[in-house]
């Protein structure tokens, strides 16, 4: 049954969205275009990737300026502008264009990872073109591969991401990189700050450049994550109910899955769930199952 809000709740939440609308505007379009579910498992990576895509978009032209006054802007502006339209139209369609070939109804782990992977290169790619700029390599070229990197970034994206499937995976929240204190997690932080020291000292794009570190930071975290994991859990994508807050939120277990090249080294198989499916066979349950 539909769960009606008193004015003074609805009033509230309308009010939080519009402060962390000025605080954050990517945060809150992530949530405006992306169903909650799709958004909900590796939520920082999902962040990391629409904070990074815009704000490298956005950010081109202004990276990108001519050191010398003598140089000519426009070339490289020309360049942009006709990668601009390209890449809208092939990405803003999606759907169509790529998501149908490349995933199907069920979500699997190998996707998430090479999407991960693909992004982490693709960040790295756009941080070593930022720094070679300022080091006089030739500014069309490194602007030119920036553009594809962005193409890519968002090409591993959809990759990673849950988009037309109906069964999504998440981790359990021990697993998650981000629950408590985690050494991988510490060492990767500690890494991309000294990178970050470094890339200060390096370009005068330092913030760009910390922003594509910050980003790295998360899918390498999440990367590892799920590399290691010994156990996961598919959810069920749950339609957008506008009426019913409660069942937007709750997620719906479909099965738990434990990776059969982690089963041998378990400490503790005991503490598994009673039921659970080995990775290898679980696809062919869920398509059964849908």
């Amino acid at each position: 049954m539909p769960h009606h809000r008193e004015p003074g709740f609805i009033f509230c939440a309308y009010l939080k969205l519009l402060l962390l609308f000025f605080i954050d505007p990517i945060l809150i379009l992530v949530f405006v275009i992306c169903h909650p579910t799709y958004s909900s498992s590796f939520l920082l990576s999902h962040q990391a990737f629409w904070h990074c895509s815009i704000v490298t978009i956005i950010s081109f032209l202004i990276v990108f300026q001519p050191k010398t006054s003598e140089a000519n802007p426009d070339d490289l502006h020309k360049i942009f502008y006709f990668f601009l339209m390209i890449y809208l139209s092939i990405f803003c369609h999606a759907d169509e264009s790529i998501l149908k070939y490349i995933k199907k109804k069920v979500q699997k782990m190998s996707h998430i990872i090479i999407g991960l992977f693909g992004m982490i290169l693709s960040v790295w790619m756009m941080i070593g073109c930022i720094v070679s700029k300022e080091f006089d390599f030739y500014r069309t070229t490194a602007g030119c591969i920036y553009m594809l990197c962005i193409c890519s970034l968002t090409f591993f994206y959809l990759v990673f991401s849950s988009f037309e499937t109906d069964y999504y995976i998440s981790l359990p929240s021990a697993n998650q990189p981000f629950s408590g204190i985690k050494l991988y997690v510490v060492t990767f932080g500690l890494f991309h700050l000294m990178v970050g020291i470094a890339v200060i000292n390096l370009t005068s794009a330092w913030p760009i450049s910390l922003h594509l570190l910050a980003s790295s930071f998360v899918f390498c975290a999440d990367a590892y994550s799920c590399l290691f994991t010994e156990t996961y859990i598919f959810y069920d994508h749950r339609p957008l109910m506008i009426d019913d807050v409660e069942n937007n939120s709750a997620n719906e277990i479909v099965c738990h899955v434990v990776v059969r090249r982690m089963y041998e080294k378990m400490k503790n198989p005991e503490d598994l769930p009673k039921i659970f499916k080995f990775d290898d066979e679980v696809e062919d349950y869920l398509y059964l199952k849908a």
